[in-house]
């Protein structure tokens, strides 16, 4: 979620893994959000459906 500075929210962006685990902003001039996701202490169960666990995600901000 991202909120705009008078506490609004402003965006919402759904990932498809059930454990993204953190973020970091950076790229050319700042304007990529990446995300880390997890695999560990997912059963394989999720992870037959939610195949990108584990992998690095980049949204433009």
């Amino acid at each position: 979620m991202r909120f705009l500075a008078d506490g609004t929210l402003d965006r919402v962006v759904g990932m498809p893994v059930p454990c993204p685990s953190d973020v970091c902003i950076g790229g050319a001039g700042s304007g990529s959000l990446f995300i880390t996701s997890s695999r560990q202490q997912v059963s394989l169960e999720v992870l037959a459906k939610a195949g990108l666990s584990g992998r690095l995600f980049e949204l433009s901000i």
